[in-house]
């Protein structure tokens, strides 16, 4: 993983991220962005170039400052055949100048792009850098969450391709949080692998119950986490 990523991607870096990944494809279209407070944001790219950034009465670099500021955001693509000579800008934007805007690099972030996304759940700060920074260094992208709310709004935002998550939560607590991905179409098929300080039987069928595929008692070792995700992720 690179260290520019810094193991950890905000809800505006996994929307960087995506945009990253229709940059490499030499993708056209544009990119709209709804920030927590309702601000619009469009990326225009043609042919895999940025060539405009609007977000309010702010375009081009103006607008950079703005997008930096947000901390949620949901995002579509639509792809378009426009011409760049169509749409062309004034803004002098470069792909690398916007992704390290967002603390990205562009030229060592392409290898990033098509890793296996985890999310971890975990309210203790202690445990859940512990984990963050065991699976960036497996190679995966990692996105946190310190309480059940926090990662409902975030699994609104993208799909990961594995949650790991802790029962006890404050806020919306971990049984939940697996009620509801069960619920979501997108979500139900996920990979749920729990991780709990409690080890009663009970527990275990009632995490079962609730949809797991997985319960691990903490602390977990590093060994026998990565033989269940390569069971999960391959």
């Amino acid at each position: 993983m690179n260290a520019a990523v810094d193991s950890r991607l905000t809800a505006l870096q996994d929307a960087m991220f995506s945009l990253l990944k229709l940059c490499k494809e030499q993708q056209t279209g544009s990119m709209y962005m709804y920030g927590e407070q309702g601000q619009g944001i469009i990326i225009h790219i043609n042919a895999g170039e940025i060539i405009d950034i609007f977000c309010r009465n702010l375009r081009g670099k103006a607008a950079m400052d703005e997008l930096k500021a947000v901390s949620r955001v949901k995002y579509f693509f639509k792809g378009s055949r426009g011409s760049q000579k169509q749409r062309e800008s004034n803004a002098e934007l470069s792909n690398e100048e916007v992704f390290k805007s967002i603390g990205i690099d562009y030229s060592g972030a392409v290898s990033t792009v098509g890793l296996k996304k985890i999310m971890v759940v975990e309210d203790s700060g202690l445990a859940r850098k512990i984990l963050v920074k065991a699976l960036a260094d497996q190679g995966y992208f990692v996105t946190e969450a310190k309480d059940g709310q926090e990662a409902l709004d975030l699994l609104a935002i993208s799909v990961p391709d594995l949650v790991l998550l802790d029962l006890i939560l404050p806020k919306v607590d971990g049984y939940e949080v697996l009620a509801r991905m069960k619920q979501n179409q997108e979500l139900k098929k996920v990979p749920v692998i729990v991780l709990t300080s409690r080890d009663a039987l009970f527990d275990k069928l009632k995490g079962k119950m609730s949809g797991t595929d997985e319960y691990l008692t903490k602390p977990v070792s590093p060994d026998q986490l990565k033989i269940k995700l390569d069971k999960y992720l391959g």
